[in-house]
C-alpha cells in the first residue's frame, strides 16, 4: 500500500513538472483597447526578457535613465514627443497601460504598431 501511494506521488509529480516545463515556451499576446485607454500585455519564456527590453528601449526610443533592476522596468514613461504610458517589464510579463485622452492618435498608433514588432521578435528563433 506504502508503495502504491508513492509511485502514484511520483507519477502526479512528474506529470506537473512535464506540463509545466511543456508550457513554458508559450507566448500569450493581448491588446484591448476602449474609447478610454489601451491596453497590451504579453506572455513568454523568461529567457526572451532581454531581448524583449531591447526591442522596447530600441523602437520606444527609450533613454539609458530608464531604471531598471534584473532586466525590471516598472513606471510611467514619459517619452520625448509627448507620448505617455505605463509599462511593467519583468521576467516573462510585459504590460503597457495608456491612456487615449492624455495622448495624440500619432502616440496611439505608434503603441500598436510597436505591439505587432513585438510579436515578431517573440516568435522568431
Amino acid at each position: 500500500m506504502k508503495n502504491l501511494l508513492l509511485t502514484l506521488a511520483a507519477l502526479a509529480l512528474l506529470s506537473y513538472l512535464a506540463f509545466h516545463f511543456a508550457n513554458r515556451n508559450d507566448i500569450n499576446l493581448e491588446v484591448s483597447e476602449n474609447e478610454s485607454e489601451l491596453n497590451i500585455s504579453a506572455e513568454f519564456p523568461d529567457e526572451k526578457t532581454p531581448v524583449v527590453k531591447n526591442y522596447l528601449k530600441k523602437e520606444l526610443k527609450l533613454s539609458k535613465n530608464i531604471s531598471t533592476k534584473n532586466n525590471k522596468i516598472e513606471e510611467n514613461i514619459s517619452l520625448e514627443d509627448g507620448t505617455f504610458f505605463y509599462m511593467k517589464l519583468a521576467e516573462g510579463r510585459l504590460k503597457i497601460e495608456m491612456e487615449r485622452k492624455r495622448n495624440s492618435q500619432t502616440a496611439y498608433k505608434r503603441l500598436k504598431k510597436m505591439f505587432e514588432g513585438l510579436k515578431t521578435v517573440l516568435t522568431t528563433n
